[in-house]
């Protein structure tokens, strides 16, 4: 006797059956496709870590770069090290220090200006996030930078450029330039006497023209011509730079002006103009020379040469100006 079951099931038609077949067949051959792109985004995800990363610059490999005053590679070299570790005294303070010597490479400009302010912002955040931790770098000769860097800020910041200048050499960091530095900050700060001191320690160590014409100028503003006129000599003598040669004897001029020497003054001028003809600062200090001793056409004379020379001569300008 059939069973129930069997009675009610029927065999598929063979139509039927083939249908499935090609069925089945089309869902393995669309499935491929999505298959091989899952596995393909599998191997990717799980070969992210083997992926190369650009290394960090070795801090070998900056300070070889400094050797060579290469700037510019040390800062791009910091820069990149400082996006993976913002925090490193090292590439911090070597990117700072490297900004601030990259700036005085140029003339000035807003682009000067730029680097200058860049040096100051990583060096005092060395300073701050080091504090003592680090001694790859001596707080010392960051601090140093960090007040050049203020000096040729000026302004209001000259009280800053002291202050770090002064602490980098209590903290034992001696420069041949410090005590230069230390003359000219205080000789902006007004303070002559403490300019002159450290403007003869820096001549004890580097006796050159410009030195001892920068401790001129601040001898005349403490009081001491003798000591300036001394100076300026000297500098005359021992140097062949045009440019250190027409700033000793303008100074010098202005020396034996100050003091009626005119005999003197006239030499200075005369001797400069022999040597650069297109000086417009000599031609008008030689104008106000002839003023002095009553000759008005020789004054505007030379007055007129001043203004022809440099267009933006403001003194030989303003003199020109004036009526008779």
């Amino acid at each position: 006797m059939e069973s129930p079951v069997n009675r009610w099931k029927s065999p598929r038609p063979k139509r039927h059956q083939a249908r499935g077949r090609q069925q089945f067949w089309r869902r393995i051959v669309l499935s491929v496709p999505v298959l091989v792109l899952c596995a393909a985004a599998v191997f990717f995800v799980a070969n992210l870590h083997i992926v190369p990363k650009e290394a960090i610059a070795s801090k070998q490999s900056i300070l070889d770069s400094w050797k060579k005053s290469d700037w510019p590679s040390i800062r791009d070299a910091c820069t990149k090290a400082l996006d993976k570790r913002p925090l490193d005294v090292f590439y911090l303070g070597m990117d700072g220090i490297a900004s601030f010597y990259d700036a005085m490479s140029l003339p000035e400009g807003d682009q000067r200006d730029a680097l200058v302010g860049q040096s100051i912002a990583l060096i005092r955040k060395a300073l701050a996030v080091g504090d003592g931790r680090d001694r790859t770098i001596p707080r010392a000769q960051l601090e140093y930078i960090l007040a050049k860097a203020y000096y040729h800020v000026g302004g209001s910041d000259m009280d800053l450029a002291a202050s770090y200048m002064t602490s980098s050499a209590a903290h034992g960091y001696a420069a041949p330039d410090t005590h230069e530095y230390l003359a000219m900050i205080d000789s902006a700060l007004g303070d002559t006497s403490d300019a002159g001191a450290e403007f003869d320690k820096a001549l004890a160590a580097d006796p050159s023209p410009m030195l001892r014409i920068a401790a001129a100028g601040v001898s005349v503003k403490a009081g001491n011509p003798g000591k300036a006129e001394s100076l300026l000599k000297e500098a005359i003598s021992t140097t062949q730079d045009a440019v250190a040669v027409e700033k000793a004897r303008l100074l010098l001029a202005q020396i034996y002006f100050s003091q009626s020497r005119w005999d003197e003054c006239e030499a200075q001028l005369d001797s400069l103009i022999a040597e650069n003809p297109e000086s417009a600062e000599a031609h008008y200090q030689l104008g106000l020379l002839y003023q002095a001793k009553g000759d008005s056409i020789h004054a505007r004379a030379e007055w007129r040469k001043a203004v022809s020379i440099d267009p933006m001569n403001a003194g030989a300008r303003q003199k020109l100006a004036e009526r008779s």
